[in-house]
């Protein structure tokens, strides 16, 4: 069927409609006639020309395909205007076509058959330039030859746009030619082409086959003819680059690879040497601890034999004794120095030593310690003189470890001053620094050996220095560091060496006093005198907690005629008697088995039956840090081994003094609950203690075991705690909240005695005022009478 749109078949078989129109090469969408040939091929004339259809069952068999071929003007038709329904086929198979001018007659057996002919390049254009043969494109030839007889272009990276042309070289039906074209290496299907020419725009670098091949009306396609198409890479794309390239990455990785492998070993060669130095620390360590804990352990029979020696040395004057028993002390005080200096070694090397300013006199402290050494430079014919610039110098400095400084240079003087000898202290001010010297007419010391002599162990070859530690001067440079200060030698003319050293000058302003001392001080000696003849205590009990038997049984022995003693070999036999006895003071020592000192001491102070009993720790950890934490767990007091045996007596007798003055305090008159007591649980019992009586206030009939149901504790307990902070019993601790109270009602408002009595919870005014008379020594009328009487007298 045919219409204004094209042509309409419909397959009755498959019930399918096809439609043919000019898309389909149809000559024309008119359509005015059909008919079919006796090949079965179907003619439609259209109002641009004849078109002949060949019928063809596709591939599959399921349908078919329809080949226009079309025949207009080009073809030798004289005119496009066709009558309508003016086609027919004759008895000879011709078919007759008519127009406006006469009609065609078509013999449908003739078939146009000749091969088409095959694509010839014609002509190459770059950048819209043509090439000719043997000419120069921008220095580069191109053509060699003709294009036609060339198989093979190649071209610059920037030669990448051109355009070829190419042709069939036929003149029949030419308006029927179509070409296509295949670039491998892109795409591998064919294009077609509207014209006879192809246009590559920015080629990519690389080698090309270009296939092109051309088609006429009988849809016969030619052999393809191939050109290949060389397009250069740029000097940094071509192949010599990308092998540079490649060396250069294999070169890089290479690199890499090798630095890699490099810092590997030097991290396996820096774990190898901090292992060897982490051993060798841990060595170091290990016989640091030894010598530590050896010295720690001296500490106590020092303890053993100083004590007693200076009991003996207080009570015997025999001159013939006496001297024996000097030369021991005085060398029980040598071994003790060396003890403190491995242990200030140790903290120096873990640096844990730390300074501790106090304000003084530099020159007059100086002096001391010289008046001191000069008795002991006297015995080895050694005179020692002291020079200074300045009388007085008022500053801040610690004055433990310049000490420890001076006599360890004093010390060395004096081994190595020559015969006889001379050592000369000099004192003076240069830029706000305050130099020391200490110098001697020894043999002096080698200029190489001068900058090692600081360094720990190191002895300079001498037979005098036989003996020794070798960490003297090593503990000197560490503690002047430690002042911000330096040490060095110089040669003392003509002979001997001379060691200065310099400390900055801090002002006394800048230095807060610490709130404890370690060492006994000098007051507290003078003072013990005064002490032991002031009236003697109420016995009191005391609990001595020592894992060392002898130094445990020293100080029972010690004590026992001033107070009832009990004794317990570590902190869990201390808490055990803590539990079944009652006890005034506890004495300690910090290193023991099972439960050292810190602990036990802690315990005590986290148990509310017992946080009030007052500790001293006695311990041969003789620093800061370790009196620090023992404070902070609530001991009351810490003496360092070796103590004298005077100063502890001292320690515990002012303890003692200073609960009975908060006992005196508490009865007679309203202070803070923090002056009475020592720990903040013992503050937050009284408190709870006292407003629970509050509350109760006003009934006579609150009891002792109300007030213990209430606080939570039994009435033992209650009576041994209250007994040891306020100095009274609970039913007494009572009556004098009750008395308090009434002072405040007395003195702020204008009840009678009586309605006052009844308001504290006495039963009768009569009681109330004996009580209120035995505790203030005057009746309550005289009291409220005084105290309207005292705003007359203060004016």
């Amino acid at each position: 069927m045919g219409g204004r749109e094209g042509l309409t078949i419909f397959d009755t078989r498959l019930d399918t409609i096809y439609y043919l129109n000019k898309s389909h090469r149809l000559e024309g969408n008119f359509v005015r006639g059909i008919t079919e040939d006796n090949n079965q091929n179907i003619w439609v004339v259209t109002t641009d020309g004849v078109t002949k259809i060949e019928i063809q069952v596709d591939q599959h068999g399921h349908g078919y395909t329809f080949h226009c071929l079309p025949y207009a003007k080009n073809d030798g038709l004289q005119t496009s205007d066709f009558v309508h329904n003016s086609i027919y086929k004759s008895q000879n198979g011709h078919i007759i076509v008519g127009g406006n001018g006469g009609y065609y007659d078509i013999n449908p057996n003739i078939k146009y058959n000749k091969n088409i002919s095959k694509v010839i390049f014609t002509e190459l254009k770059v950048l819209d330039t043509t090439i000719n043969v043997d000419s120069l494109y921008n220095h580069h030839k191109i053509l060699s030859q003709n294009i036609e007889l060339t198989d093979k272009i190649t071209l610059k990276y920037n030669q990448n746009t051109f355009k070829l042309s190419f042709s069939t070289m036929e003149y029949v039906r030419t308006h029927d030619i179509r070409f296509s074209y295949r670039l491998s290496g892109t795409n591998n299907q064919w294009i077609s082409l509207e014209s006879n020419y192809i246009a590559f725009n920015n080629m990519a670098p690389g080698i090309y086959e270009l296939e092109v091949r051309a088609t006429n009306s009988g849809g016969l396609w030619s052999n393809p003819s191939t050109l290949l198409i060389n397009i250069e890479p740029p000097i940094w794309l071509s192949i010599y680059a990308k092998i540079l390239y490649l060396l250069l990455v294999i070169t890089l990785f290479s690199y890499v690879w090798y630095r890699k492998e490099q810092k590997h070993k030097r991290r396996m060669h820096y774990k190898e040497m901090e292992f060897e130095a982490k051993k060798q620390h841990e060595i170091d360590e290990m016989k640091l601890n030894f010598f530590t804990h050896l010295s720690h352990d001296f500490r106590t029979p020092l303890s053993l034999i100083i004590a007693p020696l200076e009991e003996v040395l207080k009570t015997h004057h025999n001159e013939d004794i006496t001297s024996n028993l000097n030369i021991i002390h005085k060398n029980a005080l040598s071994l003790l120095n060396l003890v403190n200096q491995i242990l200030d070694f140790r903290k120096i090397e873990i640096q844990e030593m730390k300074l501790h300013p106090e304000k003084g006199d530099y020159i007059e402290f100086i002096d001391d310690i010289i008046k001191h050494f000069s008795v002991y430079a006297t015995t080895y014919q050694i005179t020692l003189t002291f020079e200074k610039e300045i009388d007085t110098l008022s500053m801040a400095f610690d004055k433990d470890k310049i000490h420890k400084v001076l006599m360890n240079l004093l010390s060395n003087a004096i081994k190595y001053a020559g015969i006889p000898g001379k050592i000369t202290v000099k004192i003076w001010i240069e830029d706000e620094k305050v130099f020391t010297s200490v110098a001697d007419n020894g043999k002096g010391i080698e200029d190489n050996e001068k900058c090692k002599v600081f360094d720990a162990f190191y002895q300079i070859a001498d037979e005098k220095s036989s003996y020794g530690s070798g960490i003297g001067l090593h503990i000197v440079k560490e503690l002047l560091s430690l002042h911000h200060g330096d040490i060095h030698i110089e040669d003392n003319l003509p002979t001997g060496a001379k060691f200065i050293f310099y400390i900055p000058i801090t002002p006394m302003e800048q230095i807060v006093e610490t709130e404890f001392h370690i060492q006994p001080t000098e007051e507290e000696m003078v003072s013990l005198e005064s002490e032991e003849k002031n009236e003697n205590l109420d016995q009191n009990t005391l609990l001595i907690v020592e894992d060392n038997q002898d130094l445990r049984l020293f100080l029972s022995d010690s004590l026992k005629k001033e107070y009832h003693i009990f004794s317990a070999v570590d902190g869990l036999h201390a808490l055990s008697i803590l539990k079944k006895e009652h006890i005034d003071m506890v004495i300690t020592d910090i290193m023991m088995p099972n439960m050292d000192g810190i602990e036990l001491c802690h315990a005590i102070k986290s148990d509310i039956k017992i946080s009030h009993i007052p500790v001293i720790m006695l311990t041969a950890k003789n620093d800061i840090e370790h009196i620090k934490k023992g404070l902070t767990e609530g001991a009351d007091d810490y003496i360092a081994k070796p103590f004298n045996l005077n100063i502890l007596k001292l320690r515990i007798n002012k303890i003692l003094k200073w609960k009975q003055e908060c006992h005196r305090k508490f009865s007679i008159a309203d202070i803070p609950v923090s002056d009475i007591t020592s720990s903040s649980l013992d503050e937050s019992f009284i408190q709870k203690t006292i407003k629970t009586v509050e509350e109760h206030i006003e009934n006579p009939q609150f009891s002792v075991e109300e007030l213990s149901s209430i606080i939570g504790m039994s009435r033992s307990n209650l009576y041994n705690k209250l007994m040891s902070i306020t100095g009274s019993s609970p039913s007494k601790f009572i009556r004098i909240i009750r008395l308090k109270k009434s002072l405040k009602l007395l003195e702020k408002t204008q009840m009678t005695v009586a309605e006052v009595a009844y308001k504290v919870g006495f039963n009768t005014p009569k009681i109330f005022t004996h009580y209120f008379k035995e505790e203030y020594k005057m009746t309550p009328t005289e009291y409220r009478k005084k105290k309207e009487a005292s705003p007359n007298e203060a004016q």
